[in-house]
């Protein structure tokens, strides 16, 4: 048996509205196809792993007029894995033939880092956000939350993301609170550290609240934190907790023991 690396790029006439929406942003960085099949009524079943920013990408989903459905699971705040259903996949006949009528096998590539593996290991939790019934939206995806553990220096960073939708609800406060239980109560960790990018005063805003609520505080800036999808260099102020703090905010009275 032989195996052939092929690197298809299909013109415009061949994409579908979503890929010719993704393929003119320059949040979306690279996006590899991990598997795909074909189901009744030529519906398009596709699973990818996606570097850029999930926001743009959620937009793009919601003004296809193609997608049946779709799933969004964050890696971390510009990786995520992508499920969607496509339809009228019928209208690039001569796209698909190429593919179905010859004895092609698609190898995935091998992603190294693995949500599973990092939840056995203690090392990241991933949860879905979800409204609760009778809200808005009840049953929808709204977004993603995660913890992230570095058990060397004993520091638990929470993350979220929300569709725009979902903005504005109390979601990120109501996941914090849950997040720094969990590192404190179940983990027994001694600080959360909550990063959040220069420039979003909504979120710094956000924060500020809970981390006062818990007891903590503002450490500063740092200077070039991280890089962005597209390249952009920018600066994190950082929030912590300790454990000390934790004990004696203001939630301490209505926490279990």
């Amino acid at each position: 048996m032989q195996f052939v690396d092929l690197t298809v790029e299909p013109g415009p006439a061949y994409q579908s509205e979503l890929s010719r929406t993704l393929a003119s942003s320059e949040a979306i960085v690279r996006e590899e196809l991990l598997t795909w099949r074909m189901s009744r009524g030529m519906v398009l079943n596709q699973l990818s792993f996606v570097h850029g920013d999930p926001d743009v990408y959620v937009d793009a989903l919601a003004e296809g007029s193609e997608i049946v459905q779709h799933e969004i699971r964050l890696v971390d705040d510009d990786r995520f894995y992508v499920y969607l259903q496509e339809a009228n996949a019928h209208e690039r006949p001569s796209w698909w033939t190429a593919f179905l009528e010859h004895d092609l096998i698609h190898v995935p590539p091998v992603v190294v880092e693995d949500l599973e593996a990092k939840w056995d290991d203690g090392t990241r939790a991933q949860y879905l956000i979800r409204p609760r019934e009778g809200e808005d939206g009840a049953g929808e995806i709204a977004g993603a939350a995660c913890l992230i553990v570095d058990r060397e220096t004993q520091t638990a960073t929470p993350g979220i993301w929300l569709r725009k939708r979902f903005w504005g609800r109390g979601y990120s406060g109501e996941r914090a609170a849950a997040l720094i239980e969990l590192a404190f109560d179940r983990l027994d960790l001694d600080l959360v550290a909550i990063p959040v990018e220069d420039g979003n005063e909504k979120s710094r805003s956000a924060v500020e609240g809970y981390v006062e609520r818990f007891g903590g505080g503002y450490d500063g800036v740092i200077r070039n934190a991280t890089v962005r999808p597209d390249g952009r260099i920018v600066d994190r102020h950082r929030y912590t907790i300790t454990r000390e703090q934790y004990g004696r905010g203001e939630d301490s009275s209505s926490r279990p023991g």
